[in-house]
C-alpha cells in the first residue's frame, strides 16, 4: 500500500476494546509496519528507571564496559561498542561501508539455562540489574499481549502465537548514541529480525521511518508512548501481509548548533520460541496464495542475521580477524557428510567445557567462543602438531586474491599505437578534435598498459617478443626508444599524479618547481567530497579498546601508500582503475604491499623502504620506478588529507573490484570461488578503513605533521642509490617526460 502520503505512524490507544484495537493494529502494521502505542500500562517510573540505569552502565570507562563484552551470536548478551553493527543489505554497491556510530547492552532472560546476563559489578543491583529484570517482564506480558491481537487480525486462535512466542527468548537491549559533532545518519537504515520490536526512545528524537516512495517519516519522542514495529521474522511468517519496514537513526532536525547531542533509547526485541519452525501461516497462504519463504527454525534464522551483523572480534585484533565463514553447529549437524550426531559433537573441544556453537571452516572443530577458536589449534584431541587454521587462512585468502585472472590486451593494441604514432608523428592535432575522439585516440589507459608490458621486456626484447605486441609501423622507432630510455614519451600525457600538484621529479632525484598545468574539474566540489568521506570514518578509539594508537603503524601505511601511487600510476588514476580493470586493479593493489598481500608488519624505516626496493622491481610501475614511488610516499605522508584520500581510492579500487566479482558471479558457474574472493576482499577493505581511521587520529596527524619523515625517506633514498646503484644509468622517471 501507498505510504508517500503519510506525514506520521498511527497512534493506537489500548484502553480501547480489543476488537477496535485489533482492527488499527492490523491496519498500521499492513501499511507501514509502525505504530505509537499509549495507554500500554508501562509505568513511567519504570521507564525512568531504567533510562537511568542506562546511563550509569553507558558512563563507565570504556576498559570496564570491555569487561562485558558481547561473546557470540547464539547468547546474545553483553556490551557491543561503537563500530561493531553494520546493516550493509540497504547499501549502494561502492559506498563506503559504515558501521553504527551507537554502543549498546544486551540482556536476555536470566533464567535461560546455559546463558548468562553479563551483570556490571561496578553498578548496585538495585539500580540497575533489579530495574532491567523488571522492565523486562513487563514487557514481555506487553509483548504477548500484542501477539494475540495479531494472531487475532490474522484470523488464528486468540493464543496461537502466544504459545509461540512464550519461552522468554527476547532480548532487552539498552543504546547510546555519543554525541557528535558530524550530522547524518546515527544508526544505519534497516529493519528488525524479531517478530515485534517495543522502543522507548529519549526526548532527543532522530528515528525515522521509510514510506513506500524512499522518503522518510520522523517519528516524534512523545511522553509515555511506545513504538513497536514489525519484525522479518512476523513478516515471514505472516507471509508478507505484515510489513518489517526499514527505518535509521539520524541527528535530529532540530537540534541546532554545530553537536549533536547524545542520544538514549531502550529497544526490547521479541522473537519466537528456539524450537518453532517459521512457516507461513494457514491463514496467509491458502488457495491461489503461495509461501513466499521456505520454513527455517527461529533460533537458527535469529543467529544467522546476528552473524551477518555484529561483529564480535575485539577492535585490537581487527587486523587478525578471524574467518567470517565458520559454520553454526546446527550448520553442521545437518550436513550430510557428518553422519550420526553424539554428545561430542556439541561440547567444544577446546575447553571442553561449553556447548559448541561453532565449526572450524578448515578443520571442522567444534568451538564454543573466540578464543577457544585461536586456541584450538594448540590443544588437538590426539596430541599432534598440525598448522594453525587462522595461518593457513590468511594463506589462502593470498593466493586466491593474487589469483585473480589478467586479461589480455594484446589484439587491441596495435591499432591503439598505429593512431597514436599517425598524431604523434604525422602532425595531427588532437587538441583540436572533439573531445570523445580525442579520448578514442589516445585511449591512454590502453597505451600506458602496453608500456608496462615493452617494459617488462626491457633491452632483452628480441624480434618475436616484440612482434607479438608492437605494429610493423613502429617496430623499430620503439626498440630504439626502448634503447634510449625515451618510450614512455609515448604514452604519458595529460594525467598527472594529484599529490604532486606543484612538483616534477627528476628520474636522479633532483627536484625541479613546476607549476602544474593539468585541467582540475571543480577543485571546491572535490575537496567536499573528501572531507565528507573523512568525516565519517569510525573513530580510531573505537577500532582500539581505547589503546594508544603505535607510532610504528606509520610504517606499514607507507607499504600501502607505495603500492596506491604505484597501482595510481599504472592506471592513470582512480577512474581508470575502477572503469575498465577494476579486478587487475585490485590485485596490483595487494600484490604491491607485503601489508595487504602477506599480513607484513614493519618495524623501522629501513626494514619498509628496503622492501619497496625489491617491490619496485617486480611492480607493473616499471623496473626504474620504485624511486619515483618512493619519493611519492614521502610527500604523501607528511600530509593526512592526502594519506586519507591516497586510503580512500585504494578502498575504491578494493571495492569495485568485489563489484566485478559479484557481477561475474551472474554470469558464471563459478559461485563459490566467486564467493570466497568476496570475502576476501571485503576483509582487505576492512584493513584499509583501520588505517583510514588511525592516519586521521588527532595525534597521528600532529606526529604525521611536525615530525621529519618526508625528510628522511628522501634522504635514505639518496642514500641507498649512491651505494646500490652507483654506475647502473637510471631510465627516465614518469614526470620527465611531462
Amino acid at each position: 500500500m501507498d505510504t508517500s502520503g503519510l506525514d506520521k505512524i498511527p497512534v493506537i490507544n489500548l484502553s480501547q476494546d480489543d476488537a477496535t484495537i485489533v482492527n488499527e493494529l492490523m491496519t498500521a502494521f499492513t501499511i507501514i509496519g509502525f505504530a505509537t502505542l499509549v495507554n500500554h500500562g508501562v509505568p513511567q517510573t519504570l521507564r525512568q528507571q531504567t533510562f537511568s540505569a542506562s546511563e550509569l552502565f553507558f558512563q563507565l570507562p570504556l576498559s570496564q564496559k570491555l569487561q562485558y563484552q558481547y561473546i557470540d551470536q547464539a547468547s546474545n548478551r553483553g556490551y557491543i561498542r561503537c563500530g561493531s553493527e553494520h546493516h550493509d543489505d540497504y547499501l549502494d554497491e561502492g559506498k563506503l561501508a559504515e558501521t553504527d556510530c551507537k554502543e549498546t547492552m544486551d540482556i536476555g532472560w536470566d533464567s535461560e539455562e546455559g546463558y548468562e546476563n553479563r551483570w556490571p559489578k561496578e553498578l548496585p543491583d538495585t539500580t540497575f540489574k533489579n530495574v532491567l529484570l523488571e522492565y523486562f517482564e513487563t514487557m514481555d506480558k506487553l509483548q504477548l499481549r500484542l501477539m494475540k491481537y495479531v494472531a487475532m487480525g490474522l484470523g488464528l486462535a486468540p493464543d496461537y502465537l502466544v504459545q509461540r512466542c512464550n519461552g522468554h527468548h527476547e532480548n532487552l537491549r539498552l543504546l547510546h548514541y555519543p554525541s557528535t559533532n558530524a550530522s547524518g545518519v546515527r544508526g544505519n537504515a534497516h529493519t528488525d529480525f524479531g517478530t515485534l520490536t517495543l522502543l522507548v526512545q529519549d526526548q532527543v528524537g532522530g528515528l525515522k521511518v521509510q514510506r513506500t516512495d524512499g522518503t522518510w517519516i520522523n517519528v516524534e519522542p512523545t511522553e509515555n508512548s511506545i513504538i513497536v514495529n514489525v519484525g522479518d521474522m512476523l513478516m515471514r511468517w505472516s507471509n508478507d501481509k505484515l510489513k518489517a519496514t526499514l527505518h535509521k537513526v539520524e541527528a535530529p532536525p532540530h537540534h541546532g548548533g554545530d553537536i549533536v547531542p547524545e542520544r538514549y533509547s531502550i529497544a526490547f526485541f521479541c522473537n519466537a520460541n528456539k524450537d518453532v519452525e517459521l512457516k507461513c501461516l494457514d491463514t496467509c497462504c491458502n488457495g491461489n496464495v503461495t509461501a513466499k519463504y521456505p520454513p527455517i527454525n527461529a533460533h537458527k534464522y535469529i543467529t544467522q542475521r546476528l552473524l551477518e551483523t555484529i561483529n564480535t572480534t575485539p577492535a585490537d585484533s581487527k587486523e587478525d580477524s578471524v574467518p567470517t565463514n565458520n559454520k553454526l553447529i546446527s550448520e553442521v549437524g545437518n550436513s550430510p557428510n557428518n553422519g550420526t550426531s553424539t554428545i561430542s559433537d556439541i561440547i567444544c573441544r577446546v575447553c571442553h567445557k561449553q556447548q559448541a556453537k561453532y565449526t572450524c571452516p578448515r578443520c571442522e572443530r567444534p568451538y564454543c567462543s573466540l578464543d577457544c577458536y585461536r586456541n584450538h589449534n594448540n590443544s588437538t584431541d590426539d596430541g599432534s602438531n598440525e598448522i594453525s587454521c587462522t595461518e593457513e587462512f590468511y594463506k589462502t585468502k593470498v593466493n586466491a586474491l593474487l589469483s585473480l585472472e589478467r586479461k589480455e590486451h594484446e589484439l587491441e593494441s596495435n591499432g591503439i599505437l598505429n593512431r597514436h604514432y599517425q598524431q604523434q608523428f604525422q602532425g595531427i592535432d588532437i587538441a583540436t578534435e572533439d573531445n570523445d575522439i580525442a579520448a578514442e585516440i589516445l585511449a591512454e589507459e590502453e597505451l600506458y598498459r602496453l608500456w608496462s608490458k615493452l617494459e617488462e621486456l626491457g633491452e632483452d626484447a628480441n624480434r618475436a617478443q616484440l612482434e607479438k605486441v608492437i605494429p610493423p609501423s613502429l617496430r623499430k622507432k620503439l626498440q630504439y626508444d626502448l634503447q634510449q630510455g625515451t618510450a614512455q614519451q609515448l604514452v604519458l600525457r595529460d594525467w598527472f599524479p594529484w599529490w604532486r600538484q606543484q612538483l616534477v621529479v627528476g628520474s636522479k632525484g633532483t627536484t625541479k618547481s613546476k607549476m602544474e598545468k593539468v585541467k582540475r574539474s571543480e577543485p571546491e566540489k572535490s575537496s567536499k567530497t573528501l572531507d565528507e568521506r573523512l568525516l565519517k570514518l569510525q573513530r580510531f578509539e573505537l577500532l582500539s579498546l581505547g589503546r594508544q594508537p603505535s607510532p610504528l603503524l606509520v610504517f606499514n601505511l607507507m607499504d600501502i601508500l607505495y603500492s596506491v601511487c604505484g597501482t595510481l600510476r599504472l592506471y592513470h588514476g582512480i577512474a581508470n582503475a575502477i572503469a575498465n580493470e577494476p579486478l587487475e586493479a585490485g590485485s596490483t593493489l595487494v600484490t604491491a604491499s607485503a601489508v595487504l598481500a602477506k599480513d607484513a608488519r614493519f618495524s623501522s624505516l629501513s626494514e619498509v623502504l628496503i622492501h619497496c626496493t625489491s617491490a619496485g622491481k617486480g611492480h607493473e610501475g616499471g623496473a626504474a620506478s620504485w624511486n619515483v614511488l618512493v619519493e611519492d610516499v614521502a610527500y604523501l605522508v607528511e600530509s593526512h588529507r592526502l594519506v586519507g584520500r591516497a586510503l580512500l581510492e585504494a578502498f575504491d579500487i578494493l571495492t569495485a573490484a568485489r563489484r566485478e566479482v559479484k557481477r561475474q558471479e551472474d554470469v558464471v558457474d563459478k559461485r563459490q570461488r566467486h564467493q570466497e574472493q568476496i570475502k576476501q576482499l571485503s576483509a582487505l577493505r576492512k584493513k584499509i578503513e583501520f588505517f583510514l581511521s588511525w592516519s586521521q587520529h588527532p595525534e597521528i596527524k600532529t606526529m604525521l605533521k611536525e615530525t621529519k619523515i618526508k625528510d628522511e625517506i628522501l634522504s635514505w633514498r639518496e642514500q641507498w642509490m649512491k651505494e646500490n646503484e652507483p654506475q647502473k644509468p637510471i631510465s627516465p622517471s614518469f614526470e620527465d617526460v611531462l
